[in-house]
């Protein structure tokens, strides 16, 4: 993408969702990203104070323009809407990978003793068959529907009497006007309010850095959070911090003002490749073929930087 725009001239922004998207690929992704990228990027974009911190590591805060998850929220100033009666359920939604299902099953043993009617999981993952099979242990497969994937997932929402998740799930379900609970990574963090929302906006609603809390916690958080008064003061927080609105229209606003840069040795690595193709089975990443082309067009006059 990168080289794209850079072979174009047109301005380009690179956008970091979490650690993971530091995380190292090896060497030669390493370097291009940290020392050739990072550095020349017209805009570089963080969705959470946590990244900030990461990416700072490698360039000053001020270079790093922070952009929260965020996402639609409608026009409506209607106070909140009372459970339906038709569906008692809450609702969890979640990509059912290795990583994320022990909170989502965290989420289902403390809500079935809680004494909530059903939980309906929409999502697909490669961890599917394996929370059925912690579910089916937990003495869960009644009380638990596995719905897959869905496409009205919104509407699953407004008719739910509460969500479950993580990341941009919490923000649509306080946007849905629901008692919303943030599933970390290995159990339930807490019922959000507008503190604890703030909280947990530092590391994207991810639950990372958050303690897990027990049964009676869960319990009394439920009891306090889930009142009318507290939906409602979520959602007008939300709106005015998350909203998708305001976010797109400040990308819009840096974008346009970043400009466009300077080719950098990306292009420099495109036209080697261009010009001499590498036949290899190996993965590029770890081609040794391909890490002696950049260093050669590193250490050229075109594309030399005394860093």
């Amino acid at each position: 993408a990168v080289a794209a725009a850079e072979l174009e001239g047109i301005p380009f922004a690179i956008t970091f969702h979490g650690p993971g998207s530091l995380s190292s690929f090896g060497p030669t992704y390493d370097f291009l990203l940290k020392e050739v990228i990072l550095p020349s990027a017209p805009l570089i974009v963080s969705v959470s104070p946590e990244v900030s911190r990461l990416l700072s590591s490698y360039l000053d805060l001020e270079a790093i323009c922070y952009i929260p998850n965020s996402v639609h929220f409608g026009n409506s100033e209607k106070d909140m809407p009372d459970c339906e009666e038709n569906d008692s359920r809450w609702l969890a939604v979640s990509r059912l990978d290795e990583l994320k299902t022990p909170g989502i099953l965290d989420f289902c043993v403390k809500a079935e003793k809680l004494g909530i009617s059903e939980v309906l999981i929409v999502g697909e993952g490669p961890a599917k068959s394996d929370l059925a099979l912690a579910l089916t242990i937990n003495g869960l497969s009644n009380f638990v529907t596995l719905a897959g994937a869905r496409a009205d997932v919104s509407q699953l929402m407004k008719q739910s009497c509460g969500v479950a998740g993580m990341g941009r799930v919490v923000l649509e379900a306080i946007a849905a006007k629901k008692p919303t609970v943030l599933v970390g990574y290995d159990g339930v963090k807490g019922v959000i309010d507008k503190p604890f929302l703030k909280t947990a906006s530092e590391s994207n609603f991810s639950g990372r850095g958050l303690p897990t809390i027990n049964l009676e916690e869960f319990s009394e958080q439920l009891r306090v959070k889930s009142n009318p008064n507290t939906i409602f003061e979520n959602h007008q927080f939300a709106k005015s911090e998350f909203n998708e609105l305001k976010s797109w229209r400040l990308f819009k606003e840096k974008l346009l003002a970043a400009g466009i840069g300077k080719p950098t040795a990306i292009t420099g690595l495109y036209h080697s490749l261009v010009d001499i193709q590498i036949n290899a089975d190996a993965p590029y990443l770890q081609n040794t073929e391909i890490a002696e082309r950049l260093a050669e067009v590193v250490c050229s006059d075109n594309y030399h930087d005394p860093r």
